[in-house]
């Protein structure tokens, strides 16, 4: 699988994000309470696609297979 790069623009709009502690061009780092937010979320039955959108990471910007 051919992973993505993010341009210049998108690391810095990735990097002003509460739920993201670190990027590269190549990698995100979400924060430990994105985690946790994100996990409890998905147990109570919330779509994943729904709880990266909500955090400002929509398909378009990370991705369909970061979901």
């Amino acid at each position: 699988m051919a992973r993505r790069h993010f341009s210049r623009l998108e690391v810095e709009y990735l990097r002003m994000l509460p739920a993201i502690d670190s990027v590269t061009e190549s990698r995100i780092t979400y924060s430990r309470q994105f985690q946790i937010d994100c996990m409890r979320r998905y147990l109570q039955g919330e779509k994943p696609t729904a709880i990266f959108t909500s955090a400002g990471l929509s398909p378009s910007v990370i991705g369909a297979q970061a979901y």
